[in-house]
Protein backbone atom coordinates (compact mmCIF):
# COMPACT_ATOMS: atom_id res chain seq x y z
CA UNK A 1 0.00 0.00 0.00
CA UNK A 2 1.35 3.24 -0.98
CA UNK A 3 -0.34 6.21 1.32
CA UNK A 4 0.30 10.09 -0.15
CA UNK A 5 -0.77 12.96 1.31
CA UNK A 6 -1.35 16.58 -0.65
CA UNK A 7 -2.81 18.97 2.51
CA UNK A 8 -5.52 21.04 1.21
CA UNK A 9 -5.60 19.97 -2.25
CA UNK A 10 -8.99 18.53 -4.03
CA UNK A 11 -9.46 14.74 -5.25
CA UNK A 12 -9.21 15.86 -8.71
CA UNK A 13 -5.48 17.42 -8.07
CA UNK A 14 -4.55 14.29 -5.55
CA UNK A 15 -5.45 12.09 -8.88
CA UNK A 16 -3.92 14.22 -11.53
CA UNK A 17 -0.21 15.64 -9.45
CA UNK A 18 -0.04 12.38 -6.92
CA UNK A 19 -1.60 9.28 -7.85
CA UNK A 20 -0.98 9.24 -11.74
CA UNK A 21 2.67 10.07 -11.43
CA UNK A 22 2.97 6.95 -8.63
CA UNK A 23 0.74 4.77 -10.76
CA UNK A 24 2.59 5.53 -13.71
CA UNK A 25 6.13 4.09 -11.66
CA UNK A 26 4.27 1.19 -10.38
CA UNK A 27 3.26 0.07 -13.55
CA UNK A 28 6.70 -0.05 -14.89
CA UNK A 29 7.47 -2.70 -11.81
CA UNK A 30 7.61 -6.53 -12.90
CA UNK A 31 5.44 -9.24 -11.84
CA UNK A 32 2.58 -6.80 -10.75
CA UNK A 33 -0.81 -8.99 -10.55
CA UNK A 34 -2.88 -6.18 -9.42
CA UNK A 35 -3.18 -2.64 -8.80
CA UNK A 36 -6.24 -0.15 -7.52
CA UNK A 37 -6.24 3.51 -6.27
CA UNK A 38 -8.29 5.76 -4.67
CA UNK A 39 -7.79 9.66 -5.00
CA UNK A 40 -9.54 11.65 -2.26
CA UNK A 41 -9.57 15.10 -0.62
CA UNK A 42 -5.76 15.42 0.60
CA UNK A 43 -4.86 12.17 0.46
CA UNK A 44 -4.11 8.93 -2.10
CA UNK A 45 -3.92 5.28 -1.57
CA UNK A 46 -2.43 3.27 -4.18
CA UNK A 47 -2.92 -0.71 -3.32
CA UNK A 48 -0.53 -3.14 -5.71
CA UNK A 49 0.27 -6.55 -5.34
CA UNK A 50 2.79 -8.83 -6.59
CA UNK A 51 2.82 -12.40 -8.03
CA UNK A 52 5.62 -12.83 -5.74
CA UNK A 53 6.29 -12.03 -2.07
CA UNK A 54 9.96 -11.06 -2.98
CA UNK A 55 9.58 -8.79 -5.81
CA UNK A 56 7.33 -6.53 -3.61
CA UNK A 57 10.45 -5.90 -1.47
CA UNK A 58 12.83 -5.71 -4.40
CA UNK A 59 11.10 -3.46 -6.31
CA UNK A 60 7.65 -1.63 -5.78
CA UNK A 61 10.03 0.78 -2.75
CA UNK A 62 12.34 1.59 -5.54
CA UNK A 63 9.39 2.16 -8.43
CA UNK A 64 7.82 4.55 -6.31
CA UNK A 65 10.13 6.13 -5.18
CA UNK A 66 11.69 7.25 -8.63
CA UNK A 67 8.06 8.49 -9.44
CA UNK A 68 8.08 11.01 -6.45
CA UNK A 69 10.37 12.73 -8.66
CA UNK A 70 7.44 14.17 -10.53
CA UNK A 71 5.13 14.91 -7.34
CA UNK A 72 4.71 18.22 -6.00
CA UNK A 73 6.66 18.98 -2.20
CA UNK A 74 7.61 17.83 0.12
CA UNK A 75 8.33 14.51 -2.10
CA UNK A 76 8.19 12.13 1.17
CA UNK A 77 7.36 8.53 0.38
CA UNK A 78 6.46 5.22 2.50
CA UNK A 79 5.90 2.23 1.10
CA UNK A 80 4.50 -0.55 3.14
Amino acid sequence: MVVTALPGASASDVEKLVTEPLEDAIRKVADIKFSSSTSRENVSFILVRFDEIGAADSTSGSATCAGRSSLPPPRCCRVT
